[in-house]
């Protein structure tokens, strides 16, 4: 099996990504599967031998896409949850790739906020 970069198989999940969005003005709003049918097609036994990430990507892209709705697309209006901007997606790939992010507050930080929040409370409720 071939060894990937990190920068391989980012680029596949970026292609599938892109490929996906590009294509989302021609699909159908609804899955074109049902939900009991997209589960079905993940359900198998674990392989013999390990896959590159490339291919894990490549089979995630090829079994999920069927069964979601394209809420990502300018014809959903379902709820007000739909859409997201290509910045934005982007955005937060940044945000994964960076992992997480904790920072300790200063000591004491968290009480004296926590004074401000029931100061602000207080005014608020007088």
């Amino acid at each position: 099996m071939k060894e990937e970069t990190t920068r391989e198989i980012l680029q596949c999940a970026a292609e599938h990504a892109a490929r996906f969005r590009e294509k989302i003005t021609e699909l159908p709003q609804r899955p074109e599967l049902s939900y009991p049918a997209a589960l079905e097609t993940f359900r198998e036994t674990l392989p013999e031998r390990g896959s590159t990430g490339s291919e894990v990507i490549g089979e995630l892209a090829a079994k999920a896409e069927p069964g979601l709705h394209a809420m990502t697309g300018p014809r959903f209006f379902g709820w007000v949850i739909g859409g997201s901007h290509p910045v934005g997606v982007a955005a937060d790939w940044m945000t994964s790739a960076w992992g997480p992010e904790r920072r300790q507050p200063p000591r004491g930080a968290g009480r004296s906020r926590r004074r401000g929040d029931r100061g602000l409370l207080a005014a608020r409720s007088s």
